[in-house]
């Protein structure tokens, strides 16, 4: 007898639109920088994994920076790209706000 059945809902059974990588990618396009699409998607990965806490759909104003700043330096750094603070913490409150759909 069957008591329970899990799924794996984001990117399994749903898939955002756009993407976490497209979305990335559309918002630096938007600030003037271009970055890498196909390698995005392990760049976040890899963020994600190391520092779970900085993911841009946690940002909210008035949180501190720094978690979000350490996971824009991981998924830079495994991307190949070297950005200013500035443009790191702009991606991550505009991303943060559209992953809201704010």
């Amino acid at each position: 007898m069957i008591k329970a059945v899990f799924f794996d809902w984001l990117g399994t059974l749903s898939h955002p639109e756009p993407d976490r990588p497209e979305l990335f990618y559309q918002v630096a396009r938007q600030l003037g920088v271009e970055l890498p699409l196909q390698r995005l998607r392990r760049g976040i990965y890899v963020a994600e994994s190391r520092v779970p806490a900085g993911a841009p759909p946690r940002w909210s104003e008035g949180k501190d920076e720094a978690p979000f700043i350490r996971y824009q330096e991981v998924l830079f750094n495994e991307i190949g790209v070297k950005l200013s603070r500035e443009i790191m913490l702009e991606l991550t409150k505009q991303i943060g706000t559209r992953a809201r759909g704010s």
